[in-house]
C-alpha cells in the first residue's frame, strides 16, 4: 500500500511540474530563444538604419574627427554627400521631385520592414521574404532571426502587440519626417528668393549702370553731334561758296 501511495504521489508530482512549465512560455522558449525584447529592438535600429540614410540624402553627411559618416541633421550615414537642400543654383521648384521621390522610399522601405517582421514570426531564420506594396518596387530580403518565433511558444497576444507597435512607429515616424520636409522646403524656397532678389539689387548697382546707362549716354551724345556731319539728311542745300576766296594763280 505504501510502495501503491509513493508511485501515486510521484505521479501527481512530475504532472504538476509539466503543467507548470507549459503554462509559463519563457521557460518553453528557453534562455537561448528569441524574445519579443529582441524583435522590438532589431525593428527599432532598422528604421534607424533607413531613416539615417534618408536624413543625408536630403540634408547630406559629413565625415567627422572620429572618421564617421555623420548626418548633418544628427545620427550616421554610410557615405558622404550632398544633400538634395545643399544644390546651389537651382529653384527650390526643381528639387521637388528629388525630395518627394526620396520621401517615397522612405514610406516604402519603413513600411516593408513591419511586414517583414510579420513575415518573420512563421519562417524560420535565413528564410528569403518577398515583400510586395501599392506603389513601391517589389522587394526579396532575408527574414529577421531575432523575430523567428517557431516552435517557441509565443502567445498570439506578443504578436499582436509586435504588429500594433510597429505599424505605430512607422506612422509617426513618416508624418514626423513629411513635417521636416515641408518646413525645409518653406524655408529653402524663401532663402533661395532673398538670394535672388539680393543679386539683382546688386546687379542694378553695379553691372546695370555700366551696361546699360553708358551705352545711352554715350548715344544722347552722338545725336548732338549728327549736325556737323554734311549732308547727314536726305535733302542736302549747296554749301554756300560766295565768301570763298579764290587763290591766286601762280606766275
Amino acid at each position: 500500500m505504501k510502495v501503491r501511495f509513493f508511485f501515486l504521489g510521484t505521479g501527481i508530482l512530475l504532472m504538476t511540474l509539466v503543467l507548470l512549465q507549459w503554462s509559463n512560455p519563457e521557460s518553453v522558449r528557453g534562455a537561448d530563444a528569441t524574445t519579443p525584447d529582441d524583435c522590438r529592438r532589431h525593428v527599432i535600429d532598422r528604421m534607424s538604419i533607413i531613416h539615417d540614410e534618408y536624413r543625408s540624402r536630403i540634408f547630406g553627411a559629413r565625415e567627422n574627427e572620429e572618421g564617421d559618416f555623420e548626418v548633418l541633421t544628427g545620427g550616421l550615414a554610410s557615405q558622404t554627400g550632398t544633400g538634395i537642400m545643399e544644390t546651389k543654383a537651382r529653384l527650390t521648384s526643381e528639387l521637388v521631385w528629388p525630395a518627394v521621390e526620396s520621401y517615397r522610399i522612405l514610406r516604402c522601405r519603413t513600411n516593408a520592414i513591419c511586414l517583414a517582421m510579420k513575415q518573420s514570426f512563421d519562417v524560420n531564420a535565413g528564410t528569403s521574404l518577398t515583400i510586395k506594396q501599392l506603389g513601391c518596387a517589389e522587394q526579396t530580403i532575408d527574414s529577421y532571426p531575432s523575430c523567428s518565433f517557431v516552435d517557441t511558444g509565443f502567445l498570439p497576444t506578443d504578436r499582436m502587440g509586435l504588429e500594433a507597435e510597429c505599424s505605430g512607429m512607422s506612422e509617426s515616424s513618416l508624418s514626423a519626417e513629411k513635417a521636416v520636409l515641408k518646413l525645409a522646403f518653406a524655408y529653402d524656397s524663401g532663402y533661395r528668393s532673398m538670394l535672388q532678389t539680393a543679386g539683382i539689387i546688386d546687379w542694378l548697382q553695379g553691372d546695370f549702370p555700366d551696361r546699360v546707362l553708358t551705352p545711352i549716354r554715350d548715344m544722347v551724345n552722338m545725336l548732338g553731334k549728327l549736325h556737323e556731319i554734311p549732308c547727314f539728311i536726305g535733302q542736302c542745300d549747296r554749301p554756300d561758296t560766295s565768301k570763298i576766296i579764290v587763290p591766286l594763280d601762280g606766275f
